[in-house]
């Protein structure tokens, strides 16, 4: 069998259709978009009908689309934006890209609970005795796959302090089934292609409009609140892979990861799901197995031709329970590691994971 990638979570494959488009593009829009000529207007009208296609994905008309080279760049955006007015309420499950802010005087972080949520009335009980002048917060959990309930987070947010700002880091909640209800009273949001099968280096951070127009990064003043150059080319691969996947991440293809999920806990002998009861996007599972350290898990699954994460990519390496695995007060007796199936993951590969799961447990030594 080839090899078989369960890392989704962490970077996904490139559409066909994304990079076909992306070399069509770069093979024939040459102008800068920023230039007077007529090349660059031509671009510049390319971009401006991405950002309205957005803007119809998404649910946020009443957003302003801005292109960046990532999440961790749209994040940071996001950050800078609320804390340029004041102080930021955060969580402890919170990406890397978030969580490191709370290195800024005055930043607060609420703790989630054992099932991997924020309490929705200790955000109000916050808010109500301290003032912030931004909240962020993740859609999904890039490694326990646990849902917020945003909606009712924004709504308190808005009842409670509305002058707020509520930042939502959406990069891993992207489909019809897991969106926003209502785009109602979240101000920014993070989106990164990568994680939907559109190219590397590439992310949308939807601001609503009226929130200022400080440069943030300067230059040329392409963008509001960041200059530089726009990527046409990989623009229009993010907005194809955009469409494409809202289609393919529908809900038949939540049924089926459910299914995949299943398939493990029941062929794979003492594997338990984390925070298995709490709203979840189906697609990211953090599973644990008795008796070994999750790298430790994660490299025997390597050898084996089978690709996942112990944690997640951008935190992984440094030894131990994760932050968010000691967040929930996970058992340090289990080895935890997070399987993340893409629209090309099929039964047969997950069957297959589940019986080498239990070749590992039962073949290896105690390792913790």
């Amino acid at each position: 069998m080839n090899r078989i990638y369960l890392d989704n979570a962490s970077t996904t494959k490139l559409l066909p259709s994304a990079a076909l488009i992306r070399n069509e593009i770069a093979q024939t829009y040459e102008g800068n978009a920023s230039a007077s000529h007529s090349e660059g207007k031509k671009s510049r009208i390319l971009i401006e009908n991405f950002k309205e296609k957005v803007k119809k994905i998404t649910g946020f008309s009443e957003h302003d689309v801005i292109f960046t080279p990532g999440a961790t760049y749209g994040n940071n955006l996001a950050i800078s934006i609320g804390s340029s007015r004041g102080r930021i309420l955060t969580g402890d499950l919170e990406h890397a890209s978030i969580y490191r802010f709370l290195e800024i005087p005055g930043a607060v972080s609420i703790p989630s609970d054992k099932n991997g949520l924020y309490n929705p009335e200790l955000i109000r009980e916050t808010l109500q005795k301290e003032r912030f002048s931004l909240v962020s917060l993740m859609l999904a959990s890039n490694e326990l796959g646990t849902r917020q309930n945003i909606e009712k987070i924004a709504e308190i947010i808005a009842l409670s302090s509305p002058k707020t700002l509520f930042h939502v880091d959406a990069v891993q909640g992207f489909s019809p089934g897991q969106w926003f209800k209502s785009s109602a009273h979240i101000d920014l949001v993070t989106l990164s292609a990568h994680k939907f099968h559109g190219p590397l280096g590439s992310g949308i951070l939807l601001a609503r409009s009226g929130l200022g127009d400080l440069d943030f990064i300067r230059g040329g003043g392409q963008q509001k609140f960041l200059s530089g150059t726009l990527p046409v080319d990989n623009i229009a691969a993010t907005v194809s892979a955009m469409e494409e996947v809202w289609k393919l991440r529908n809900t038949e293809f939540e049924k089926r990861c459910a299914e995949f999920t299943s398939i493990l806990e029941s062929e794979t002998k003492d594997l338990l799901v984390t925070c298995a009861t709490s709203p979840r996007i189906p697609w990211i599972v953090n599973v644990s197995l008795p008796g070994l350290r999750g790298e430790i898990i994660v490299r025997a699954l390597d050898t084996m031709g089978i690709i996942a994460s112990w944690s997640s990519a951008c935190s992984s390496g440094k030894g131990g329970l994760s932050r968010s695995l000691k967040s929930i007060g996970a058992d340090p007796s289990r080895g935890y590691i997070r399987l993340a199936y893409s629209v090309f993951t099929t039964e047969a590969e997950v069957s297959e994971t589940a019986r080498t799961l239990s070749e590992i447990v039962k073949n290896y030594s105690v390792v913790l």
